[in-house]
């Protein structure tokens, strides 16, 4: 009997080897969903996932109860796919606040099972995230929202002040720290917050994050100090101080009403850590620009990273088919750990067409303008991105 040997057409391999990849790709195609516990006892709440893959690109959006109860859509970003391994990014913003989330999973079985991460004061959080097959559902099922009780904001933090401790004016703090020179100024705020703006001498105690505040205040143990609190506006984060000093028998506290906002406001001096300041660019940005021709307003992502004072990073925003397209930014620099600039090209019909963004870091913002040349004319627009990785 005479041995044979199978020889393989390398293309019919590759096509093989392509086929399966694009069938992997399509297991992710459809509605997924999943529930997560309701806030401050309230119902739980359900996301549903609508996924389209087109080879290694990923696109879609995720409905959710919005802030009235009722199913808000958010466009995916930076979605990819490989084999059964899918990765994209949802970015919201409320009033002003802008919270990102980076979802990752495998697809088996008729589900996805995978981690979402988020960015919470300058740390990562991740959590086990498990979707199932939603069928024809695209859309979160709506629920009654449950209003915060007084005194408490939507997320269950305490923001009236119930202390004996009196909150004093921007004048009065001013007075106070002249009359007490040795005073401990205490700012609640995130080290992000911190790092772009703080009052001179202040001390920086992050109690932001519900699972930490408290041992951060326990580090703050003489009473023999007088204390300024401040955090942003003067809510949960001040209140957490406050509460904190009063069950400990603390004498000399007092809070800046209204605080570092406030202070600001009043043209009080400000000290930047510049360096601080420049690396916390590192991370998102997101904002919006207007749809063409009637289409819907056009959500644009940033991601940088500082390297001294060099500057790189991508650009995501739909394309022209809607599609997700990102662009890596060039001749970025940060100067004096403030003041932003960088350049933008994409290639359209074989034209290319350059935008240069000029700005500045203020607070949990970056403000400038961007330049951009359309049908032969230089053309000039406000540019306003908010921090995305942050709460």
């Amino acid at each position: 009997m005479k041995k044979q040997t199978l020889f393989l057409n390398p293309l019919i391999a590759a096509s093989a080897l392509l086929v399966g990849v694009v069938a992997y790709a399509a297991d992710s195609d459809g509605n997924w969903i999943w529930t997560t516990p309701g806030r401050n006892g309230g119902p739980e709440r359900q996301s549903v996932l609508s996924l389209k893959a087109d080879g290694s690109r990923l696109t879609g959006k995720i409905s959710t109860p919005g802030r009235d109860g009722k199913p808000v859509d958010t466009q995916i970003a930076n979605g990819t796919v490989e084999g059964k391994r899918l990765s994209f990014e949802v970015v919201r913003v409320f009033n002003g606040n802008t919270n990102s989330a980076t979802y990752t999973g495998t697809v088996a079985d008729g589900q996805i099972t995978g981690k979402f991460e988020t960015v919470r004061n300058g740390q990562t959080q991740s959590r086990d995230w498990v979707a199932k097959n939603a069928g024809t559902q695209t859309e979160a099922a709506a629920i009654t929202v449950v209003a915060p009780k007084p005194g408490y904001d939507e997320n269950g933090h305490k923001i009236v002040n119930e202390t004996h401790y009196k909150e004093i004016s921007v004048a009065e703090a001013v007075k106070f720290l002249a009359d007490h020179p040795d005073a401990i100024i205490l700012d609640a705020r995130s080290p992000e917050e911190y790092a772009v703006g703080h009052l001179p001498n202040a001390k920086n105690y992050n109690l932001t994050d519900d699972a930490t505040y408290k041992d951060v205040l326990a580090t703050i143990t003489d009473k023999t100090k007088s204390y300024v609190v401040h955090s942003a506006v003067g809510h949960y984060r001040t209140v957490r101080a406050l509460e904190y000093f009063e069950a400990n028998h603390f004498d000399r506290v007092v809070a800046i009403d209204g605080g570092f906002r406030a202070w600001k406001d009043a043209g009080q001096p400000i000290v930047k850590d510049k360096v601080a300041a420049a690396s916390s660019l590192a991370g998102v940005w997101t904002w919006s620009s207007p749809g063409r021709n009637g289409a819907p307003d056009r959500t644009n992502t940033l991601t940088l990273a500082v390297e001294d004072s060099k500057l790189t990073g991508t650009l995501s925003a739909p394309g022209r088919g809607g599609q997700e397209s990102a662009a890596s930014i060039a001749d970025g620099v940060v100067a004096g750990g403030e003041q932003v600039s960088f350049l933008v090209a994409r290639e359209f019909n074989g034209n290319v067409v350059t935008n240069k963004y000029t700005g500045r870091i203020v607070g949990n913002r970056i403000a400038g303008k961007v330049e951009f040349t359309r049908n032969g004319e230089a053309q000039l627009r406000d540019w306003e991105a908010i921090r995305a990785d942050l709460r």
